[in-house]
């Protein structure tokens, strides 16, 4: 077999993988000399060779192959084999094949993905065997289209004219499959794809991309005879007297050529009989043989030479067990002794809890977690870390949801857990021949479960993907008869409802928990009660309730110490860690504050991820001087400083509110002591600070301002000074770039934003806190606002219009009008149009400061003071 250099392999494209080192060791299961049953045949032990660890060599960079690794880990019951899998794709390994059998659902297919796309960017090459003749891989029987060109382009001619006699179009459609179309216009022949098979390549869930084999649905012999035919009919006798077809070499040989992993799907599927021919090509890639060669019809040939192998190459292969069903056959004994068959053993729990973990965060959290458990028990905050690192190796941005649940990584283990638990008991119960049942541990159940319902509604962990996948759609809610009541259902439905419906802002972990155990339940009683399986339901219901998974409808039922299922998965809505986001953010915007300071692209060499969630847990607790001044209040922000620190990071900016009253005049900020705008946004939008900073926009200096005993009876005034029982509040903030009107609905938790443009990314961090942005120019701007005023003040009085926009014009006048003075002019008027409106300017705004200092802070404060002294 042809050696290689490190040299050689570089200069070839290739990377050098390390994996299962000290400091970065690999979970892997290992036989277990104390073992009792098959949950306990393996036990956890990690690769952590200095000496000799494994050394694999990819065609994408390290830090991909070994996030891959690491993110997709096979289940615990694969992972012996997987070992092995990793061994054998060491370049110096002369066997380069390796076969897996396993119950359907077991994670054969996933690990033959895994395996291509740790050596090549493009995946593993994908051929289904199933009913298919194995010697197709070898070589493939086509049209030799060149050797007689006029004939296909007279057929594709007459198509096109429509010139063809009708049966015989139908004849030619009959035979060529998909190679017949009308994406020109007119029908059409591709006669060159006829007999050859075509590769598919797509981006699967994880980005990663995927090659699939689609063979010819066309027989090359029977399109040839079919041509035939209707030649005498159409006048092409003569030039159909010369219809040679030829062999090409298959996916096989083109795969062993070009050095990529082969994954030959369903193996014992295939036409039986038909392997032989693949028999010596077996030795080869097992390191039996150097080399062998096969022949095709025509004196083609091609040579398999272990001498001549690209460093990539690799077969892998996995069939389904016997009782899978009749498609699936025996492979001789010369085939399986070639092949040395891996079996992979049924599902334990673990592997339930383990595909769950990945499932719900893109990492196999449980075995990570127990590989190392006295550490990470000790240093859970170090867990929490390297499970974002794991997770974004290799440049993947991780999905929000995923980044919630490893910020929760203990709510994911107990929740997959209880999961875990449950799919292996219903595993159980519904498994004829498990050794439950053999021992009958469930009598009641033995006239209700059998092989066929096995095999149709057993447990299997595709039926978990989609559960999953299910669950992250979202599910919307349901209600009672009695709960749904008292709607005009008589009214006209010619228009669309009132719905402010926006995916964009669907958050799937608010209300996965619900989600799952709904899906579950639901499912369990189709399965079960739905069919007449009565006593599998009893069954059933009552491990449901037990394993915490769903709550009895009962208060005397069952009582459990610990969370459930549902409690465990739904995330706080105010809860929404996007230090990701955020981070890219606030670095851009600290460049732009220092234009003149030289600062690192990479933006965790100004500020980490971590500081930032750090930062805002102690902002939480932050404490800072007492406020007399009732224009002042403050506002946690995001601090712009060159060298940022977790004690530096967020900081208290002054808002000062600018109405006067009969102690001050009104005052006005100069520009470059304001905040920006994004700057002023963002910490609106801030984790779990933010709703707090939202409520620090309204002061009751209002009441001073308009100085009546009357001023607690406006409700206009209370909507201004955020003291309303409507819940609902208005106020006008001015920064550096731009005005910003902000109105809150204190009983729903949400807050309508109406300013200028702003960065995408500064939007997409405020739909993440679930903050209605609108920018004032767009077209659909006026229609926004009016929906969100309707869902605010569905159940308010009309006059509520009147008192919002009284509201507005306590902190906003247009030129020449005072509408206290011209009461007639609010009645004209209508909100969406006064917040859009470019030309009226904020004369009594709150200004977002950027000021620190309180001596700052106070000059502003005491010199409206001093002014107002003056003039008396």
């Amino acid at each position: 077999m042809k050696k290689w250099t490190e040299a050689e392999l570089e200069a070839m494209g290739f990377n050098k993988v390390v994996i299962g080192v000290p400091g970065r060791p690999l979970p892997i299961m290992a036989p277990n000399p104390d073992a009792y049953s098959q949950d306990t045949a393996y036990r956890l032990e990690s690769i952590e060779d200095a000496n000799n660890p494994l050394v694999i060599w990819s065609k994408r960079p390290y830090a991909e192959v070994v996030g891959m690794i690491y993110r997709l880990l096979p289940t615990p019951s694969m992972l012996p084999l997987y070992y092995e899998t990793l061994q054998l794709l060491q370049v110096e390994n002369e066997r380069r094949i390796q076969f897996y059998i396993g119950k359907h659902g077991s994670g054969k297919s996933f690990l033959g993905r895994l395996v291509g796309d740790i050596l090549h960017p493009e995946g593993a090459i994908t051929i289904n065997c199933a009913d298919r003749d194995l010697n197709e891989l070898l070589f493939e029987t086509v049209l030799d289209v060149a050797a007689n060109p006029d004939l296909y382009s007279k057929i594709n001619q007459r198509l096109r004219e429509g010139s063809m006699n009708a049966t015989s179009v139908a004849s030619l459609r009959s035979v060529v499959g998909s190679a017949f179309h009308s994406d020109l216009g007119y029908p059409q022949i591709d006669f060159h794809k006829i007999g050859a098979t075509q590769r598919h390549t797509h981006e699967n869930e994880e980005g990663l991309t995927e090659t699939e084999i689609i063979f010819s649905d066309a027989d090359t012999n029977e399109v040839v005879e079919t041509i035939l035919r209707i030649a005498k009919v159409e006048g092409l006798s003569e030039s159909a007297s010369f219809m040679p077809i030829k062999s090409r070499i298959g996916m096989l040989p083109t795969a062993f050529m070009e050095g990529r992993v082969v994954h030959l799907e369903e193996y014992n599927k295939c036409k039986e009989g038909s392997d032989t021919a693949l028999h010596p090509v077996l030795q080869v890639f097992n390191g039996e043989n150097t080399k062998c060669t096969v022949y095709g019809s025509g004196g083609l040939s091609f040579t398999f030479n272990n001498e001549e192998r690209e460093p990539g190459f690799f077969c892998y292969m996995d069939g389904n067990m016997m009782s899978d069903g009749v498609a699936t056959h025996t492979l001789s004994a010369s085939a399986n002794d070639r092949l040395l068959p891996n079996i992979i053993q049924d599902m334990i729990k673990d592997d339930w809890q383990h595909r769950w973990s990945q499932l719900l965060t893109g990492l196999p959290i449980a075995i990570l977690y127990k590989s190392k458990k006295d550490q990470w028990d000790q240093d859970p905050d170090g867990f929490t870390r390297f499970l974002l690192m794991i997770r974004s190796l290799g440049g993947k941005k991780i999905p929000p949801a995923q980044k919630y649940y490893i910020e929760h990584w203990e709510n994911v283990l107990d929740a997959t857990d209880i999961i875990s638990s449950y799919n292996k008991l219903y595993d159980e119960m519904t498994n004829p021949d498990s050794p439950a049942n053999r021992q009958g541990k469930y009598p009641e159940l033995f006239a209700e479960v059998d092989e066929a319902f096995y095999n149709m509604a057993g447990g299997s962990m595709r039926r978990n993907i989609y559960y999953f996948k299910m669950a992250m759609l979202g599910r919307p809610a349901t209600k009672q008869p009695h709960l749904s009541q008292g709607y005009d259902l008589s009214a006209s439905w010619e228009n669309p409802p009132d719905i402010d419906y926006r995916p964009e802002k669907h958050r799937p972990e608010e209300h996965m928990g619900t989600n799952i155990v709904d899906i579950f339940y639901r499912d369990m009683v189709r399965l079960t009660i739905g069919l007449g399986k009565i006593n599998l339901y009893t069954r059933l219901k009552v491990a449901q309730e037990s394993l915490r998974m769903t709550k009895p409808e009962l208060s005397e039922g069952m009582v459990h110490d610990g969370a459930y299922l549902e409690d465990l998965l739904n995330a706080d809505p105010r809860e929404n860690d996007n230090s990701q986001e955020l981070q890219a953010l606030l670095c851009r915007l600290m460049r732009a504050e220092f234009p003149n300071v030289r600062m690192s692209d990479n933006d965790d060499h100004l500020m980490t991820q971590d500081q930032i969630r750090l930062a805002i847990e102690r902002t939480i607790n932050y404490g800072h001087d007492a406020i007399h001044d009732p224009r002042l209040k403050y506002l946690m922000a995001p601090n712009f400083a060159p060298l940022a620190t977790v004690e530096n990071l967020i900081k208290p900016y002054a808002l000062i509110d600018s109405l006067p009253s009969s102690q001050y005049t009104s005052l006005r900020v100069r520009e470059k002591d304001l905040m920006g705008l994004e700057h002023f946004l963002i910490s609106l939008a801030l984790p779990k600070i933010g709703f707090r900073n939202q409520r620090s926009l309204w002061t009751d200096i209002i009441f001073q301002a308009i100085d009546s005993p009357l001023a607690s009876l406006d409700e206009a005034v209370l909507i201004s000074a955020d003291e309303s029982d409507s819940g609902l509040a208005m106020t006008t903030v001015v920064t550096r770039d731009d005005r910003v009107h902000l109105i809150r609905d204190n009983k729903k938790n949400n807050l309508l934003v109406v300013t200028g443009e702003i960065s995408v990314a500064a939007q997409n961090l405020l739909i993440e806190a679930e903050i209605d942005y609108i920018d004032r120019s767009a077209r659909n701007a006026k229609t926004r606002i009016r929906t969100f005023m309707n869902r605010a003040s569905i159940r308010l009085p009309k006059e509520f219009n009147l008192y919002l926009m009284a509201a507005f014009f306590h902190r906003n006048l247009p030129e020449n009008i005072n509408p206290t003075v011209n009461p007639q002019f609010l009645e004209k008027q209508n909100l969406p149009s006064l917040l859009t409106d470019p030309e009226i300017g904020a004369k009594y705004p709150v200004y977002a400061t950027r000021l620190q200092e309180r001596r700052l802070i106070d000059s502003y404060l005491e010199q409206s003071q001093l002014m107002t002294e003056t003039q008396n």
